[in-house]
């Protein structure tokens, strides 16, 4: 969702310890402004509950399958798992595990546990105990009081210390720790766990599920799933089930990557895929499925930043609407009664259909001469082409036979049976005909154009060619001996032709065109050119386009797309009869066109911001493209003001008088107000191969920093300073800037290329440099109080105003994204740990840590309030008591 998107919704929470004097900084509102759905629950009351990242959401179900938000409430650090039972939802963030339940539209945090390492899995039993799957072994909880769980002193034995997946049958845990073996741990007296044994799977093995009686297991690359049946394997597909649900029966919902599946595993010789759908990215960076569950019709699939997706399978219940086997290529097919017909390179192979439950069992398959391709079927007569040659089979005997045979002069295109007459379209595009009952083939003048498809229905015959001007005539025979009725349509057709005995239809750059044959009509169905179709196909009033993976089903009369199917399998070549669609390509599909197939549909809208910045009153968040701009003159939360389209921008900085600054990949800089106005633009010149870093604002000043001279093998940085009304350089020095801190009159530069830390004078537009020292290795982040510099790298650094060294703080830690802010004589620091750290200047001896939803990666600053852009949240602190809020136009 574009436009006027704000943050999601207001609330508070802190986990802190006691500020400290010189730090009086505290939380005091947080959104979430993105959704990255890990792990979904559902309880017995029917509530969905979502791990999101930044916390946890509650939906619940209405009539219809719509989902109604239920409540949200953040958790400090990265939640990613989450289980609901007995009352409470119990989620897992970090190394805790922390319980929720609902208070109407509110999520509570009740209480949190240490669980050792990081959460990886959670799932409990009927007789109220925990098991949570860790970095660090399984730890064991008493749920006796649900709402404060109490770690037991039972340890439960693992090959490998880190359990990645856990999952309950009756008196069996069973567990996946990321090696061959499965673990099997008796849980008949849930209080006294017991390790019982091991089943071999996988070289790795992630994930474990239940379904009935079998457990599934899946490997790490999300490529195989074993299936066993007590301690015996029974099968190995080649489908992952890192996510996983069963369907009904012996069908299952399996996902790994975008990739959702169900697939039918009745026969473990012979699995078919019974549904299959890419999930969209929306955006982000975490598009992939993570979890799935199935409570009555719906199916709720954890999908990362796409979001929660739902979809109602009440369809796949019963009986199977499509049905695919991955038993090689497949090249073309033809539908006969209750068999199906499928050629590859060596055989032609007989299928059994079963129209009930939709299946296709193994008949026979027979050796052909050559590689052969299906055309057309007279009864239990196929025609098929290899190179030159058409032969006519019948399948009517216990042994196919060849009844009859021709020899053309060129490879056959396609080619029709009608009565006794073969006629053929071959690659030269000439048109010949031979009768089955003897004599030699003969060439058909049909005239100017190159021929190049073929179709019947019945004893009618439709031959398309293609003009010289590229235009497309169609010559249309009641049969083999009248004279042909001739139609034309704009451009060069794709993907044959359809015919009925009412109407044909063809595919050119205008879409798909059908022709009213009694009339001679003809009309393009509307928005039919988005999909180029391998064939089309007519079956009564459904008019069929076969995409890559895809089968559009329009409606003859109306014109409309009724529709859309996505293919388990990629198409080549499709046979429709009465309600079925065969389709041969990278395996074997047969599917009811006439059903309608289950299509996700995402209920969460994220954004995905990568920078904030703040002067004044105004908070820019930066990202997808644009910049979202905030006032925050009153009250904790910000209100937004407008967007600004920011395609190709890399970098944002604000600048004094509620201006802002855009710098894009193309070296362009941009100014703006905050009312979204343009101001004035500039692009940066400095030789065609320089490319653009960073944007900073420096006072009244802007400082934009380039690296050029790497084609020549001679890297150098430099960077503009810019006058911020007129963007016109005012100076420019070596190096680029990776930090800066100011003054009224000072400017402390951390810079790379060459690595150095700088003070400069910039009381006026021409720089004076007042100083200049090697920096720390790995610098990343400079502040400046009560006269020292502070350079953040693997400690702290302090320098004073000459950049002497003045001393080291703090431990050695590698943080490659660590930032720091000085406030007078309070240093805020992020990425060392996972939450923002409060030191006291200068003597960095007072530590306080408030912890923050997510993985901070940006923070701004305005007088009394410190902004932390997360991953998935805003963070606002502030001192003091913000000013009451009053009514104010909302923005537009």
């Amino acid at each position: 969702m574009r436009g006027r998107v704000t943050l999601l919704l207001v609330f508070f929470f802190s986990l802190t310890s006691p500020a400290i004097s010189q730090c009086s900084w505290t939380p005091r509102y947080s959104a979430q402004t993105r959704a990255t759905v890990f792990d979904v629950a559902v309880d017995a009351q029917n509530i969905v509950w979502i791990a999101t990242g930044y916390g946890v959401q509650a939906f619940e179900p209405r009539t219809g399958g719509a989902l109604d938000f239920a409540g949200r409430t953040g958790i400090p650090g990265s939640t990613r798992v989450v289980a609901a039972g007995n009352g409470y939802a119990f989620a897992g963030s970090g190394t805790r595990v922390y319980v929720l339940r609902r208070n109407g539209r509110l999520l509570e945090i009740v209480s949190s546990v240490e669980a050792g390492g990081t959460v990886n899995d959670i799932v409990f039993n009927t007789a109220k105990y925990l098991f949570v799957a860790t970095s660090n072994g399984i730890a064991h909880f008493d749920l006796f009081d649900p709402a404060a769980p109490v770690r037991t002193t039972q340890l439960i034995s693992t090959t490998k210390p880190t359990v990645t997946s856990l999952a309950v049958s009756g008196p069996t845990l069973y567990a996946a720790d990321g090696d061959s073996s499965v673990e099997l741990i008796a849980i008949a007296n849930p209080a006294l766990p017991q390790k019982t044994g091991t089943l071999t799977s996988h070289a790795r093995s992630v994930t474990v599920h239940v379904a009935g009686s079998s457990l599934f297991v899946s490997d790490d690359l999300g490529q195989n799933t074993d299936v066993f049946s007590g301690t015996a394997r029974i099968a190995r597909f080649a489908y992952g089930s890192n996510a996983f649900a069963p369907l009904s029966g012996n069908s299952y919902f399996v996902g790994g990557d975008r990739m959702l599946r169900a697939i039918d595993i009745t026969s473990t010789l012979r699995i078919a895929e019974i549904f299959e759908q890419a999930l969209a990215p929306l955006g982000g960076t975490n598009n992939r499925i993570y979890s799935m569950t199935r409570s009555g019709n719906t199916l709720y699939v954890a999908a990362g930043d796409i979001g929660l997706v739902t979809y109602d399978v009440s369809g796949l219940l019963t009986r199977h609407p499509v049905v695919s086997y991955a038993d090689g290529g497949r090249s073309s097919t033809r539908l006969i009664g209750t068999a199906a017909y499928f050629t590859d390179a060596e055989k032609m192979y007989e299928l059994a259909v079963d129209n009930n439950g939709l299946a296709m069992g193994f008949l026979r398959s027979w050796p052909t001469p050559a590689p052969s391709l299906l055309h057309d079927h007279v009864t239990a007569k196929l025609v098929a082409s290899s190179g030159n040659d058409v032969k006519i089979w019948s399948v009517e005997t216990p042994t196919p036979s060849i009844t009859f045979s021709v020899t053309f002069p060129a490879p056959v295109r396609s080619a029709v049976l009608s009565g006794n007459t073969i006629v053929a379209v071959l690659l030269d595009g000439s048109v010949w005909r031979a009768s089955t009952l003897g004599g030699a083939p003969e060439r058909v003048n049909l005239g100017a154009g190159t021929a190049w498809s073929i179709a019947r229905d019945g004893a009618a015959i439709a031959i398309a060619h293609i003009t010289d001007a590229g235009n497309t005539v169609i010559r249309y025979f009641a049969d083999v001996a009248s004279q042909p009725r001739t139609f034309q349509v704009d451009g060069a057709l794709i993907g044959g032709v359809g015919l009925s005995a009412t109407h044909l239809a063809v595919f050119t750059f205008k879409g798909i065109s059908v022709i009213e044959l009694a009339s001679g009509a003809t009309r393009v169905l509307p928005e039919s050119h988005r999909v180029i179709p391998k064939q089309l196909s007519i079956a009564g009033n459904n008019l069929l386009a076969l995409g890559n993976s895809s089968l559009a089903v329009w409606d003859v009369p109306s014109g409309a797309q009724v529709r859309q199917h996505a293919l388990p399998a990629d198409g080549v070549s499709m046979h429709a009869a009465g309600n079925l669609a065969a389709i041969a390509g990278s395996g074997s599909t047969l599917i009811d066109f006439t059903a309608t197939l289950p299509t996700g549909a995402p209920i969460l809208t994220n954004r995905y911001y990568a920078k904030a910045t703040a002067n004044g009153n105004d908070l820019y968040l930066f990202g997808d493209n644009q910049v979202d701009v905030f006032w925050t003159g009153l009250g904790t939360a910000p209100n937004f003001g407008t967007n600004v389209s920011a395609p190709g921008v890399t970098d944002v900085a604000a600048l004094p008088q509620s201006t802002f600054a855009m710098l894009s990949a193309f070296g362009t800089v941009t100014t703006h107000s905050s009312a979204g106005a343009q101001l004035a633009q500039m692009t940066i010149n400095e030789g065609s191969d320089a490319q653009p870093l960073s944007i900073f604002a420096a006072g009244n000043a802007l400082w934009v920093s380039v690296i050029k001279g790497c084609l020549s093998g001679t890297c150098e940085k430099k960077t503009l300073a810019l006058d911020p009304k007129t963007l016109a350089v005012t100076t420019s020095f070596s190096g680029g800037v990776v930090d800066v801190a100011t003054t009224a009159s000072r400017a402390y530069v951390l810079l790379s290329l060459p690595d150095e830390v700088r003070v400069y004078d910039i009381s006026q537009p021409q720089l004076s440099q007042l100083a200049t020292a090697a920096a720390p290795a790995s610098a990343t982040s400079i502040g400046f109080s009560g006269g020292k510099v502070y350079v953040l790298a693997e400690k702290v650094y302090a320098f004073s105003e000459s950049l002497a060294p003045a001393g080291e703080h703090l431990n050695a830690i590698t943080a490659p994204d660590a930032h720091m802010i000085i406030d007078g004589n309070c240093a805020i620091l992020t990425g060392r740990t996972p939450h923002p750290e409060l030191w006291a200047l200068p003597s960095w001896t007072t530590n306080t840590t408030i912890e923050v939803p997510s993985t901070i990666r940006s923070i701004a600053m305005q007088p009394g309030r410190l902004y932390f852009l997360t991953d998935h949240s805003l963070e606002v602190w502030m001192t003091g008591t913000p000013a009451s809020p009053t009514k104010r136009r909302s923005a537009r």
